[in-house]
């Protein structure tokens, strides 16, 4: 499912194991308030609302690709959500605007295989 620039979509849930969605899109939907995943076998996630993702148990995610603005509230929402998935991932890009110099405080992970 891809998404992009709604201003009508505001809470999304994708819930439960039964759901056939593999793939999921969300980018530029100023009017999201929430984006909650949990209980699912979604295997890719990309969004421009990190901020807004609530994640929980989602065996089979080994993509996501976030961003946000500027860099260190990208880095400061993934950490939330991002520690109970880190080790399962094969990818994880971080799109981020501005703020560079926020990067030298982190320590990334090393991602599953």
């Amino acid at each position: 499912m891809v998404v992009h620039g709604s201003e009508t979509l505001v809470n999304l849930e994708v819930v439960g194991p039964s759901l056939k969605l593999k793939h999921l899109e969300i980018w530029f939907c100023v009017g999201l308030k929430s984006l909650k995943i949990c209980d699912t076998n979604i295997v890719t996630l990309r969004t421009s609302s990190a901020h807004k993702l609530l994640l929980s148990n989602v065996p089979m995610l080994i993509e996501v690709d976030v961003g946000g603005h500027p860099f260190r509230h990208i880095l400061d929402t993934i950490v939330p959500w991002g520690s109970c998935i880190l080790s399962q991932l094969e990818v994880l890009k971080i799109h981020a605007y501005g703020g560079l110099e926020y990067l030298e405080h982190y320590k990334f992970p090393q991602l599953g295989h």
